[in-house]
Order: structure tokens, then sequence, then C-alpha cells
């Protein structure tokens, strides 16, 4: 049987994103792949979203070591803080038992004192490597150590894009690690639909370009809004912005660009309403600075949504040239790329090459190649 350890930390810091999707669309596919296969989860923090879901064939392939019982009795906190983890830890080797032929499975760069097998880890990308100047507060700096010290203790490295590889090998000189590039899949939900078939209480009655996550500096989205005040035909186009609640500067900007009254903000979309607005979106824009993959990029080619993107490697990798590209920094090339995606239809050459290459991602291909690589560790 070859058991594999999730280790449930990535579900402790996010209530969505494209890591912890990542996990919900791999893990389930690889237990139904065989028999051979059981998946073991040790959580060390309390989880904000639901881990990933099995059926009842599944269920007696999965166990779950929870060793956060006891954070009630470590009080006050602050005497415990620092040396509680290492509790957690030890309390979570001994439910794991014995780890000499189970895999651990790192989901967001921890290494647990103690274990005895192999062990993975997946690198999502090398953003706060590259942009220390713009990640430079002190649990980035630990966050950067921790990373690092599990990519070195690993056995496998696997990176969910070729850019990602290389940056890297880039930043980690002296890695002597098998790596292994698996892409991350296209969800299958997302589609193109006809505008007459979205169903009604899902339409919006004007056009609009659409922004989808969160707004992070490497995201770039204060580069949209400035270019955007200046697009001429703002007044009829709107800018719909589907993520977290705006943060005291965005607001300040907005208001200082004089367009409060055009850009809308979307709190607690769900796929389902987010399918819909990617088919009625005139343009879906992704104006990062850097990105480790891109999902998104994925959901968009899918549903037929004319994409403008910023002319970095992740992207040109993942969507070739599909999307209208414009230099970072370069609000008149961004100008003229927002009114080309506005003005692209459908039946566009780039929207049908879209179509084609969503054929390249698969979950049920990555799930495979996960598989693939805990065997070669057996």
């Amino acid at each position: 049987m070859m058991q594999i350890v999730f280790d449930t930390i990535i579900y402790s810091l996010q209530k969505s994103g494209g890591i912890s999707r990542m996990y919900n669309e791999i893990i389930p596919r690889i237990v139904m792949f065989g028999n051979d296969v059981s998946i073991e989860y040790l959580v060390t923090k309390k989880p904000i979203q639901y881990l990933p879901f099995f059926d009842n064939s599944c269920s007696k392939k999965v166990t779950i070591h929870n060793v956060t019982a006891g954070e009630k009795y470590f009080r006050p906190r602050r005497l415990w803080h620092k040396i509680y983890p290492r509790i957690k830890e030890i309390a979570g080797l001994i439910s794991l038992g014995d780890t000499r032929k189970k895999i651990w499975h790192s989901t967001y760069y921890t290494d647990l004192m103690g274990w005895r097998g192999k062990k993975i880890v997946t690198v999502h990308d090398m953003i706060y490597e590259r942009y220390q100047d713009i990640f430079f507060e002190q649990d980035n700096q630990e966050l950067r150590e921790m990373k690092r010290k599990t990519v070195f203790n690993s056995d496998v490295v696997v990176c969910v894009s070729n850019t990602t590889k290389q940056d890297l090998l880039e930043q980690y000189s002296g890695l002597n690690k098998k790596i292994n590039v698996i892409y991350h899949g296209a969800s299958d939900f997302f589609s193109y639909i006809e505008k007459e078939k979205i169903p009604e209480q899902y339409r919006i009655d004007f056009p609009f370009i659409l922004y989808v996550g969160r707004r992070d500096r490497h995201k770039n989205f204060l580069e949209l809004l400035k270019a955007y005040s200046q697009w001429k035909v703002n007044k009829e186009i709107k800018l719909l912005v589907v993520g977290q609640k705006w943060q005291e500067n965005e607001i300040r900007i907005i208001g200082e660009l004089k367009v409060q009254n055009k850009v809308i903000l979307l709190e607690g979309v769900n796929d389902v309403q987010l399918l819909y607005l990617y088919n009625q979106a005139n343009t879906f824009v992704y104006p990062s600075l850097f990105e480790g993959f891109g999902i998104p990029l994925l959901e968009s080619m899918a549903c037929g949504c004319p994409i403008v993107a910023s002319r970095i490697p992740t992207t040109i990798e993942i969507a070739k040239d599909i999307p209208f590209y414009y230099t970072i920094g370069n609000i008149d090339e961004l100008l003229r790329a927002l009114s080309r995606g506005a003005d692209c239809k459908k039946q566009d050459d780039r929207i049908l090459s879209g179509f084609d290459r969503i054929k390249d991602f698969s979950w049920d291909k990555s799930a495979q190649q996960f598989y693939e690589v805990y065997q070669s560790l057996y």
C-alpha cells in the first residue's frame, strides 16, 4: 500500500486559491486510480476550508490525524507559542506511527522534524524570493527560510510550470534534486455558454471588463486601475473586480482617479457566478508582475473570454499567443490592449486557439503525473 501524508497547512492559510484547488483536484483522483493508495492528513492548524472531498467508496482509504485539540490547554498563548508547534509535531509523529514507508507531501513548505520516510514538496512560485524588496516583512523572511529548508530536505521537488522550475534553479544555487514539472489542470466546470443560455439571474446588463482574484502587490491591480481611469470608453464599459473587500488605499486611489461609479467590486463570488461572468465579459485582464502558473487564464480560455495580460514568462508559457499582451509599466500599451480585447469577437482566431490550448491541461493528467512521482519513491 502506498501511504501518502499531506500536511493540510494550506487549508489553514487560505479560504480559496490556486494552491488548495490543486490539492482538491488531484488527491481524490489519486485515490481513485487504484487500490494501492491510502491518504493521511496531518492537521496541525485548524482548517478554514474543507479538506478534499471523498465519496463513500474511498472513505476507508483516508485517515485524519488532528493534533489541534490540545491548543485550549496551552494558555496563555504568549508563554507557549514558541514551543507549541514542536509539541504538535511530536504529537503528529506519534499519531502517524512508523513513517519509514510513508511519503510526506508538504502543501506549503513544511518539513516535519523526525520524519523517516520520503518527502515531496510542490513549489508554486518564487515570488517571495524574486521580489524581496516588496515582500520584506519578517513573516515573509521566515517563509523564505522555511521554504528553502523544505526544498533542500525533500527527495523530489514538483514545480507547477517550467518558468517556476527555472526560477527555482536560479534562486537556489547548488540545488541537486530531481525536479518534475506538473501543470495545473483545467476544470471541466468552466466552459463556453451562449449568451442567450445564461440564466436571467446571472445576466449583466452592461458591458464590462473583468479582474479576478487577490490584489496583492505583485498582482499589479493598481496599474490596471490607472489605465482604466484613462480609457476613453470607461463611461460605457465598467470594470468588475471579483475578490475581497477594498483596502483603504484602494478606496482612496479609486476616488482620486474618479472611477468610483465605474469600478464595481463583487465579493463572495462562487464558481457558478464566475462561470457566467467569464462568459459575459468583454475581456478578462491579468496584469500581474509575476505568477507561478495562472489558473484564471485557463478558466477564461475555456469560457471563450478574450484575455489582456502583462507580458510575463508564465503567461506566455501557459497561454502562448492567445492574450493581447502589454509591457508592464506601459500604460499606452495597456490601453491599446484593453481596446483590442474589448472589441474581440467570439469567433476570433485567438478565442478558437484558446479552446484548443485548454485541451492540453487536465486534472486527470496532473493527478496521474503526481501518482507516478509517488510510485518512483517506492
